[in-house]
């Protein structure tokens, strides 16, 4: 089965794995590289007209070196279009190996990949700035990892999150490969057969070993207390370092100062108030608000509590708990604790130290595991 996909026009695509062999090619944009040329044709070539004919006549001044540039970029802007117009990459995928073939105007390459020499398929998130006209927005991407990065193969991508981790576990199981996470430095692998069971489950059989004491006195940043039949952690520190503080409040103020102190540049001072508000807005929601985990037998409990009272946060099933791991996504400042279950993630323990983010996923791994 062969999937031709250009990666430039679509952010989605899903490899067909349950019929294998197969082929998916990534090409280059067509459009973008025809524009790019006919640009290049406009903005090179006739300033390299005008030189040539300078030239034939004897005028050599600082015009012909002014042109002499414009025809540099124009040709440099020629062969980036002619590379995009001809780049390939092909790569196929058996239940044995992999193989992949890439080639453009600069360069070629390929290579050969026994398929048990991947440490597994990964899902992981990429966040990306908008450009104008759009919106930033997050890809959703499982892919064949290996501990070399330029081996690492894409087998799904999407900017809708729902049923991805679904999906993950079913390419796990057609390649018979094991599901990978990052927590911290290490890498985590669960079995083909284990990919549905919770934590508890894996506890239960023995697949995971759970030494950890709750009751002992949390790192710094962290206050833990009971609550009824259940246990509290309290994330007490901000997601902003104190550098990050200042940054935030200097920037409105300079535009508020140069916008009302200068003449002529009012717009300036009312963007710099808006920008103030909004952080103000934040720097009181990391002052005066904490995170909290509540843990339970059946449920754990995530929320934000502030000087009125608690937020009402959300709710997992600890019986539902499939993976909790310390990682950074992209799309968060800091490492976090990241709870996950087949329909929904949660993060906890922004700003926290290496520390404490390893306390509190042992906390939450040996109250749940009961």
């Amino acid at each position: 089965m062969t999937i031709s996909l250009n990666i430039n026009e679509s952010r989605e695509f899903r490899l067909d794995l349950g019929q294998l062999p197969v082929t998916h090619s990534v090409k280059g944009s067509k459009f973008t590289g025809i524009f790019v040329m006919l640009f290049s044709a406009v903005w090179g070539g006739i300033p390299t007209w005008i030189l040539v004919a300078n030239l034939l006549q004897g005028n050599i001044d600082a015009l012909a070196l002014f042109l002499l540039v414009f025809m540099i970029i124009g040709t440099v802007l020629f062969l980036t279009g002619l590379h995009e117009l001809t780049r390939v990459a092909i790569t196929s995928i058996d239940k044995d190996r992999v193989l992949f073939a890439a080639r453009s105007l600069i360069r070629s390459k390929q290579w050969v990949e026994d398929i048990d020499r991947y440490e597994g398929i990964s899902y992981r998130e990429e966040s990306h700035g908008g450009t104008k006209g759009s919106r930033p927005y997050t890809l959703y991407i499982v892919e064949l990892y290996h501990t070399d990065s330029n081996k690492r193969l894409k087998l799904y991508q999407s900017a809708c999150a729902q049923g991805v981790r679904s999906i993950w576990e079913d390419f796990c199981r057609k390649l018979n490969l094991p599901a990978v996470e990052k927590d911290g430095n290490s890498l985590i692998k669960r079995n083909v057969e284990d990919l549905d069971k919770s934590i508890r489950d894996l506890v239960k059989e023995g697949k995971i070993h759970i030494d950890f004491d709750p009751s002992q006195p949390p790192p710094s940043g962290l206050k833990a207390k009971a609550k009824g039949d259940d246990f509290q952690v309290i994330n007490a520190r901000g997601d902003l370092t104190i550098i990050g503080c200042v940054i935030a409040v200097m920037i409105p103020t300079v535009l508020i100062l140069v916008g009302f102190l200068i003449p002529d540049n009012v717009p300036m001072g009312i963007v710099g108030i808006i920008l103030g508000l909004v952080v103000a807005n934040l720097l009181f929601w990391d002052i005066f608000s904490s995170s909290s985990i509540t843990i339970g037998e059946n449920t754990i409990r995530v929320n934000h509590i502030l000087p009125w009272g608690e937020t009402e946060g959300t709710t997992l099933m600890t019986s539902e708990i499939e993976s909790v791991v310390v990682d950074k996504k992209d799309n968060h400042f800091h490492k976090q604790v990241f709870i996950t279950t087949d329909r929904q993630q949660v993060a906890v323990g922004g700003g926290l130290s290496a520390e404490a983010l390893e306390w509190l996923k042992n906390c939450i791994l040996s109250i749940i595991s009961v």
